[in-house]
């Protein structure tokens, strides 16, 4: 695994979400521009499935991105392209953090 994670690569959006639905996953990480199926369809797909899983959506046209629209797609993180992997690591660490409490 990386940093002590179990790691499942897919290679489309396709092929990520029929991996989710055979596994369970605390986490989906998925790139915004992709042939076939989006970012954005592969995040409304795994919330479908799996409402607390958290999403990091990966984009190079992260400055683009209205709020809106994230919250619209239930994705939890936006990891702009170029990135380094401790920003990776970083960002990893806070979607797996436990929640704060509900009051």
């Amino acid at each position: 695994g990386v940093a002590g994670h179990d790691v499942t690569v897919a290679t489309s959006g396709a092929e990520g979400l029929a991996l989710f639905e055979r596994g369970t996953f605390d986490l989906v990480c998925t790139d915004l521009g992709m042939p076939g199926m989006n970012g954005w369809e592969v995040a409304r797909q795994v919330r479908a499935r799996a409402p607390g899983t958290r999403v990091i959506l990966i984009t190079g046209w992260g400055v683009d991105l209205d709020p809106a629209e994230l919250a619209a797609n239930t994705v939890d993180f936006v990891l702009p392209k170029p990135y380094r992997m401790a920003q990776v690591h970083e960002m990893v660490a806070q979607a797996l953090a436990p929640s704060a409490p509900e009051v």
